[in-house]
């Protein structure tokens, strides 16, 4: 137990500090050592400290339990990879019972895919034109898409 004195009290107090009756409370509470995050790599990695070894990490997403990792060490680490976009709850739990809980947002995959679904060239006048119809899936917006000639040059750049 610690008991915090200001240090102005502990300068001029010269008495017996006598605690009775004051049980001592098991190991310190569970926080988080060791957080890697990769918003790109779609994954994360925790390691706590404090409590009492081994643990317990248990990973859910959208209310559903998706990863459970028991037995961890001191040491060890709980990683979750091809996270979706959305809220990632942790629940670690020590051999003692004790719990340590965060959520862990990941906003959603900066990779994105490019479909195209048609594309259309005219030739008019040696001029050429066309049209391309496309979705976007993952990423976030807005995105910038960059259309090249043959020759490798930016002739049009539009953000959707």
């Amino acid at each position: 137990m610690i008991i915090r004195v200001p240090y102005s009290v502990l300068c001029i107090w010269t008495g017996l500090l006598l605690l009775s009756g004051i049980k001592e409370a098991g190991a310190a509470p569970i926080i988080r050592d060791v957080f890697q995050f990769s918003e790109c790599e779609k994954m994360a990695s925790i390691r706590v400290r404090n409590g009492v070894a081994p643990y317990t990490y248990v990973w859910s997403y959208e209310g559903n339990v998706i990863q459970t990792d028991v037995d961890l060490g001191e040491d060890e680490m709980s990683t979750i990879e091809q996270a979706q976009g959305g809220d990632y709850n942790l629940t670690v739990t020590d051999s003692d019972g004790n719990t340590y809980s965060e959520t862990i947002n990941f906003s959603g995959s900066t990779n994105f895919i490019l479909n195209i679904l048609y594309e259309e060239n005219q030739e008019c006048e040696g001029e050429t034109f066309g049209q391309v119809y496309g979705t976007i899936e993952n990423g976030i917006a807005p995105f910038t898409v960059n259309f090249f000639d043959e020759g490798g040059a930016v002739v049009l750049t539009t953000v959707l």
